[in-house]
């Protein structure tokens, strides 16, 4: 039987996987869009058409994109905070302050995704298309930005209740490693290890 500190360990370990994919599918979704964008401009220039929702799409893409980019920056504790103060404190304010950093975020997050999930209902309810060419129905696009919102939340709701776990036991060290501000050493440890494991695949591949 799973212990109950390995918990929320093995649910870090699933948000951090669940993330790295979106990072994937989100990349992959720029890359597409870039391709259809340079058909776009290709067909204008040389061919004389236009591919009807090129711009249209691109709008939903970073919608989509921008909302994902906010769950893989919370994961990877890469939103920009002022750690000026808080690192001149004790270890266990830190961590306390952190976790009413991340519980604040997560309680914008969750009104995010409820003003949200409220667009897409009215969407829903009126069956909205799009006043453009291509005549989307609304809903998919919304019910996608929504979603990525609503994972937010979760994720900073999950986070939360890790690092105050771990407060509570004593483990501020444990709280701050995983949900606090990333330090300049932990930043530069992080960078060096990319550039290894880039490094590594340059030699393996070449």
């Amino acid at each position: 039987m799973t212990s109950a500190p390995d918990r929320p360990s093995r649910s870090l370990e699933a948000v951090q996987a669940g993330t790295d994919m979106l990072s994937v599918l989100a990349g992959w979704g720029l890359v597409l869009l870039s391709v259809l964008i340079g058909v776009e401009v290709v067909a204008r220039k040389l061919l004389g058409f236009s591919i009807q929702g090129a711009d249209e799409i691109g709008g939903y893409t970073l919608a989509a994109v921008s909302s994902i980019g906010f769950i893989v920056a919370l994961v990877n504790r890469a939103h920009v905070r002022i750690d000026l103060a808080v690192k001149r404190l004790p270890l266990g304010a830190q961590a306390w302050l952190n976790i009413l950093a991340l519980g604040t975020f997560g309680l914008m997050a969750g009104i995010f995704a409820w003003r949200a999930l409220a667009v897409v209902q009215e969407s829903l309810a009126m069956g909205a298309h799009a006043p453009t060419p291509l005549q989307t129905p609304l809903v998919l696009p919304q019910a996608l930005w929504a979603a990525a919102y609503v994972t937010l939340a979760l994720v900073a709701a999950l986070g939360t209740i890790q690092a105050a776990r771990r407060a509570v036991s004593g483990d501020a060290a444990g709280a701050a490693d995983t949900w606090g501000i990333e330090t300049a050493e932990e930043a530069a440890e992080t960078e060096l290890q990319a550039m290894a494991a880039d490094n590594a695949n340059v030699i393996r591949n070449g």
